[in-house]
């Protein structure tokens, strides 16, 4: 990897995942913080888009950390 295109992706804090349990029953689950971001970062691939295509081009919240 291409560490240019380390950057900040903003993604929400909380997220609500509809999805199907193994043996097809729907199921509803709220995650937050790194799991939250993961869930959003995973959906991602599925959907072929690369994180860096996210890449946040706007100023920084106060509380973001830059990699």
């Amino acid at each position: 990897m291409d560490s240019k295109k380390n950057c900040y992706v903003a993604r929400p804090y909380t997220v609500t995942v509809k999805a199907f349990d193994r043996h097809g029953e729907p199921f509803e689950k709220t995650v937050s913080g790194l799991p939250a971001r993961a869930v959003c970062h995973e959906l991602d691939h599925l959907e072929g888009i690369l994180f860096y295509t996210r890449k946040y081009k706007g100023e920084l919240p106060k509380n973001a950390k830059r990699r």
